[in-house]
């Protein structure tokens, strides 16, 4: 699962490249699909001149499989694009691990980032630096005292949190024979299916399910919520995929195949088969390089095998699965549909109220 997704931005600074780009290329760049997304473009106006590139990866803190993502992204824009400057937040000025390279064999600092970052001790960023022979460049781009500010302030008032909720539950159920006067029952109905959302009591695939169905009866546009799309649609392929008449139908076309394939085509085949024995390749790959296979044989895989089509297309639904943009289209989309229902703009003022009221407890 992708915790993360990645954004490239043209600037007018040196930042994560040394080598300056122009904005068509920067169209071109990308990453590998099993690693992460890029969700966003920037490229400034009226900028002729090549500029350095700043790559910004969103990620999910202390989640194992995203930092080692993170780091193997690196690695990949270090060899491809030359990336040698990686900023990072939390921390100020050097913030290199390269150091400690010089106290162990590559093995042992493999052992010992492993054991680290299995713990959430350290992140992508620096089990590359530990591990990798490369030259990297860590920077910490915090401003140390505006940093302990921020951090003094947080601590400070995190406690009183123990005495407003009180108040807060107080007013919540001193406002609900209100909103039972303001508001309509689909808007009352909403909130108390975001109310059990958040406490749990709806399953996170129903929850899904109900807003795309009101947002359709509400006459919003569903196109602006790719990711709650492609999840219902993951969702929905669970549910119902039969894995045996997808092992039928894999061996069977791999048969036909065989069958029909020249004998250069059939070492192609042999190959593939071997590889994916071996572990060398993942289902997804191994399912796309059979596709392609297929149609240079003049074979279609949707029309021989669908359910191992369907199943390619779910894995591919699954790669580009952005769970950063999913948890953001959740609650915009509760949020639209909350504005959506309403009728006048002071019952609009009052659910919203409402909302800042439970970002409170």
């Amino acid at each position: 699962m992708r915790g993360f997704s990645l954004v490239l931005a043209s600037l007018l600074f040196v930042a994560g490249t040394e080598s300056a780009y122009a904005a068509s290329e920067i169209d071109r760049v990308t990453i590998p699909k099993e690693l992460g997304l890029i969700s966003q473009r920037v490229i400034p106006p009226n900028t002729s001149e090549p500029t350095p590139v700043l790559f910004l990866i969103q990620d999910a803190h202390m989640n194992e499989s995203s930092q080692r993502n993170i780091a193997a992204i690196l690695e990949f824009l270090g060899k491809t694009y030359g990336l040698s400057l990686i900023l990072v937040e939390g921390g100020s000025g050097d913030s290199s691990l390269a150091f400690l390279r010089n106290y162990a064999s590559p093995e042992g600092r493999l052992e010992i980032a492993e054991e680290y970052l299995k713990k959430g001790m350290i992140a992508g960023h620096e089990y590359l630096d530990i591990v990798s022979d490369e030259e990297w460049t860590l920077w910490g781009v915090e401003e140390p005292d505006a940093y302990k500010q921020n951090f003094e302030a947080f601590l400070s008032h995190s406690g009183l949190k123990s005495d407003i909720l009180p108040l807060v539950q107080t007013l919540k159920e001193e406002l609900k024979p209100y909103q039972a006067q303001r508001l309509s029952a689909p808007v009352i109905q909403m909130i108390a299916q975001t109310a059990a959302f958040d406490e749990g009591q709806i399953e996170i695939s129903t929850w899904v399910g109900l807003l795309l169905e009101q947002l359709v009866i509400a006459d919003k546009a569903l196109d602006v919520y790719p990711n709650l799309l492609r999840y219902q649609k993951i969702e929905r392929f669970q549910k119902n995929w039969s894995k045996d008449i997808f092992v039928q139908q894999q061996r069977q076309v791999i048969q036909d195949l065989a069958v029909k394939i020249s004998e250069q085509g059939h070492d192609q085949l042999m190959k593939l088969l071997q590889d994916r024995k071996a572990k060398k390749l993942d289902m997804h790959t191994f399912l796309q390089e059979l596709a392609l296979l297929m149609s240079v044989n003049d074979m279609n895989l949707a029309e021989a095998a669908p359910q191992v089509n369907e199943y390619l297309n779910h894995l591919e639904d699954k790669t580009s699965l952005d769970t950063t943009q999913f948890m953001y289209e959740l609650g915009q989309a509760a949020y639209d549909l909350k504005l959506a229902l309403p009728v006048s703009e002071k019952v609009c003022d009052f659910v919203l109220f409402l909302d800042r009221l439970v970002l409170l407890v």
